[in-house]
Protein backbone atom coordinates (compact mmCIF):
# COMPACT_ATOMS: atom_id res chain seq x y z
CA UNK A 1 0.00 0.00 0.00
CA UNK A 2 2.91 2.41 0.57
CA UNK A 3 3.76 1.58 -2.63
CA UNK A 4 0.94 2.68 -3.91
CA UNK A 5 0.51 5.98 -2.05
CA UNK A 6 4.59 6.64 -3.61
CA UNK A 7 2.77 6.70 -7.04
CA UNK A 8 0.40 9.43 -6.00
CA UNK A 9 2.98 11.45 -4.30
CA UNK A 10 4.50 11.75 -7.48
CA UNK A 11 1.56 12.45 -9.33
CA UNK A 12 0.31 14.90 -7.12
CA UNK A 13 4.29 16.98 -7.27
CA UNK A 14 3.73 16.63 -11.33
CA UNK A 15 0.47 18.25 -11.41
CA UNK A 16 1.18 20.89 -8.32
CA UNK A 17 4.29 21.88 -10.69
CA UNK A 18 1.96 22.41 -13.38
CA UNK A 19 0.03 24.60 -11.37
CA UNK A 20 -2.93 22.37 -10.53
CA UNK A 21 -4.13 22.27 -7.20
CA UNK A 22 -4.54 18.45 -5.67
CA UNK A 23 -5.47 16.59 -3.02
CA UNK A 24 -4.44 12.99 -2.03
CA UNK A 25 -6.98 10.73 0.02
CA UNK A 26 -6.13 7.13 1.01
CA UNK A 27 -8.54 4.87 2.91
CA UNK A 28 -5.54 3.88 5.61
CA UNK A 29 -4.48 6.14 8.10
CA UNK A 30 -1.36 8.31 6.51
CA UNK A 31 -2.18 11.89 7.80
CA UNK A 32 1.26 13.16 7.76
CA UNK A 33 0.88 13.06 4.11
CA UNK A 34 -2.76 12.44 2.69
CA UNK A 35 -6.43 12.95 3.86
CA UNK A 36 -8.66 10.09 4.63
CA UNK A 37 -10.81 9.19 2.37
CA UNK A 38 -14.22 10.90 3.09
CA UNK A 39 -16.55 10.63 0.30
CA UNK A 40 -18.40 14.23 0.79
CA UNK A 41 -14.75 16.13 1.44
CA UNK A 42 -13.61 14.38 -1.67
CA UNK A 43 -17.03 15.79 -3.88
CA UNK A 44 -16.06 19.05 -2.05
CA UNK A 45 -12.69 19.49 -3.01
CA UNK A 46 -13.79 18.60 -6.84
CA UNK A 47 -16.47 21.19 -6.61
CA UNK A 48 -13.61 24.24 -6.06
CA UNK A 49 -11.90 22.77 -8.90
CA UNK A 50 -8.86 20.54 -7.26
CA UNK A 51 -8.04 17.55 -8.29
CA UNK A 52 -8.50 14.54 -6.38
CA UNK A 53 -6.13 11.58 -6.17
CA UNK A 54 -7.32 8.19 -4.30
CA UNK A 55 -4.29 5.92 -3.51
CA UNK A 56 -3.42 3.23 -1.41
CA UNK A 57 -6.46 0.75 -1.90
CA UNK A 58 -9.14 0.31 0.16
CA UNK A 59 -7.50 -0.67 3.27
CA UNK A 60 -9.51 -4.04 3.09
CA UNK A 61 -7.59 -7.22 2.21
CA UNK A 62 -7.71 -9.26 -1.00
CA UNK A 63 -8.87 -5.99 -2.71
CA UNK A 64 -6.95 -4.90 -5.31
CA UNK A 65 -5.97 -1.33 -6.09
CA UNK A 66 -7.57 -1.26 -9.19
CA UNK A 67 -11.04 -2.20 -7.48
CA UNK A 68 -10.38 0.78 -4.97
CA UNK A 69 -10.18 3.35 -7.97
CA UNK A 70 -12.94 2.12 -9.52
CA UNK A 71 -14.56 2.00 -6.28
CA UNK A 72 -14.09 5.62 -5.68
CA UNK A 73 -14.83 6.38 -8.68
CA UNK A 74 -18.44 5.04 -8.32
CA UNK A 75 -18.63 6.68 -5.06
CA UNK A 76 -18.49 10.17 -5.75
CA UNK A 77 -20.21 10.14 -9.32
CA UNK A 78 -16.99 10.39 -11.68
CA UNK A 79 -17.87 11.50 -15.04
CA UNK A 80 -14.24 10.06 -15.89
CA UNK A 81 -12.32 7.56 -14.30
CA UNK A 82 -8.29 7.17 -15.59
CA UNK A 83 -6.07 4.25 -14.51
CA UNK A 84 -2.77 3.41 -16.01
CA UNK A 85 -0.84 0.33 -15.63
CA UNK A 86 2.06 -1.81 -17.29
CA UNK A 87 0.22 -5.28 -15.86
CA UNK A 88 -1.40 -6.01 -18.96
CA UNK A 89 2.46 -5.61 -20.75
CA UNK A 90 4.19 -7.50 -18.18
CA UNK A 91 1.93 -10.64 -18.55
CA UNK A 92 2.26 -10.57 -22.51
CA UNK A 93 5.59 -12.28 -22.35
CA UNK A 94 4.37 -14.68 -19.69
CA UNK A 95 1.72 -15.70 -22.53
CA UNK A 96 3.69 -16.36 -25.27
CA UNK A 97 6.32 -18.26 -23.44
Amino acid sequence: MVGAYSICAWLQSALDGLGVETRVQTAIDMQKVAEPYIRRRAVRHLERGRVVIFGAGTGNPFFTTDTAAALRAAEIDAHVFLKATKVAAQLVPLLHS
